[in-house]
């Protein structure tokens, strides 16, 4: 009876974390030298000048689809081989550019998933292929409008976007984030998992971007908006609050951003101390409000000024959350960006490291049953070759080593083709 209790309780581990990815940072202008404004979730629509003239409505509706495919297996006997992906289409409408509204963009986002991930198999608690556990990998949660906001310029330098947000599109930057499409496959190094930010959510976003200091302000509601349109009784169990804070740091002579997030959630959480009295229903457990603190930064080493925000660089996070967080000590740390060569500056390349402590009290409630817990670490390497600005064929790499202590590590390999029609 306690391993099926310790079984589900892996389970719903798993898919909590599947609904509680935050992105490295939140924000739609980033700071210069990290700009992706060929990914960005806004992108150059709203950082139009409010001053542009007026043009037809084919010039202020932008289509853009996307076809990412994977493949993943290890030699272990425990994982199978797996192959699937997801079609994305992204629509941008320029309200402001339509002369609708004044500074405004309305952006809309479909996604399909297809096929299987090797995520959840060999024991490992952190999904691996970050690009096919959104929205969902079985059923009718595969497919999801992961994003219905608008964005307001309110000035040249601030910008507030409400709606239903899909966090992950805000973590674009060079060397990591990317929403698994891009980058690095693992949650861990693509967004480090902090238990307060899903990667979908329904509320709002005020950035100020200026040159001195950026710094974001998010509102949400404390419950996921995963397959949720959002509306569904709105902040009925409580909000969340987000706030990072971004300085331009230069060093060798490289620009680059050191920073801290913290986070905030109202909504009432099992005690994780409390995980087997939850079992009993007649057996009340205590709930808890919890909070996220992280420090984190990024810098290039080498620029490659032949492309926009060419070159590669350090990024890293250090992360600290309460109980009843299944997490409480994280770090990621990596290196990674493109331009690895001059001769071939779209490539996509990276080397990241992470550790994930669990929770002081998960462990000492399961341990008194025979089940070990420790934190879950691994490393990942990727290189993504450009073919053309279209089409991006990549391999994959990670090392993991699963929480449960009687699960032995093992070695992923994958293979990612990712398409951009235009």
């Amino acid at each position: 009876m306690v391993v099926m209790f310790f079984d589900a309780r892996c389970t719903i581990l798993r898919s909590r974390f599947l609904i509680t990815v935050v992105a490295i940072l939140v924000s739609n202008t980033a700071i210069a030298v990290f700009k992706d404004t060929e990914h960005g979730a806004i992108s150059e629509i709203v950082e139009q000048k409010v001053e542009s003239p007026k043009t037809s409505l084919a010039e202020n509706i932008f289509f853009e689809p996307r076809l990412t495919h994977f493949i993943q297996g290890s030699d272990d006997d425990r994982i199978d081989t797996e192959q699937g992906g997801k079609l994305d289409i992204t629509v941008k409408v320029n309200l402001h550019g339509m002369d609708v509204w004044k500074g405004a963009a309305l952006v809309i986002r479909g996604e399909s998933n297809y096929g299987d991930s090797v995520n959840g198999q060999g024991g490992s608690i952190i999904p691996v292929n970050l690009g096919s556990a959104y929205p969902g990998e079985t059923g009718d949660d595969r497919n999801d409008i992961n994003s219905f906001f608008l964005a307001q310029r309110l000035s040249e330098t601030k910008t507030l976007t409400i709606g239903k947000i899909n966090m992950l599109d805000f973590s674009i930057r060079r060397g990591s984030g990317g929403a698994g499409l891009d980058f690095f496959w693992n949650v861990a190094l693509v967004a480090p998992p902090s238990g307060l930010v899903p990667p979908y959510i329904f509320g709002g976003i005020f950035t100020d971007s200026k040159p001195s200091l950026k710094y974001t302000l998010a509102l949400y509601d404390a419950n996921s908006a995963v397959n949720r349109s959002g509306f569904e009784d709105p902040f009925e169990d409580g909000a969340n609050l987000l706030l990072t804070v971004d300085f331009p740091v230069t060093i060798g002579g490289k620009p680059g951003f050191q920073g801290f997030k913290i986070a905030y959630s109202s909504k009432d959480e099992l005690d994780q101390q409390d995980i087997f009295l939850a079992a009993d229903p007649n057996q009340p457990a205590d709930t808890k409000n919890r909070y996220y603190i992280a420090y984190q930064f990024k810098n290039f080493i080498v620029e490659n000024p032949a492309i926009a925000n060419g070159g590669w660089g350090i990024f890293g996070q250090f992360g600290l959350s309460d109980n009843p967080n299944e997490f409480d000590v994280t770090w990621a740390l990596g290196v990674g960006g493109n331009s690895l060569t001059r001769s071939r500056p779209l490539d996509k390349w990276g080397i990241g490291f992470f550790d994930f402590s669990i929770s002081d009290d998960i462990v000492d409630g399961v341990s008194p049953f025979g089940f070990e817990l420790t934190g879950e670490r691994g490393m990942e390497a990727f290189y993504d070759f450009a073919v053309g600005d279209s089409l991006f064929i990549g391999a994959d790499i990670q090392y993991i080593d699963p929480s449960l202590e009687t699960s032995d590590s093992f070695v992923l390999y994958g293979f990612r083709a990712s398409y951009r029609f235009q």
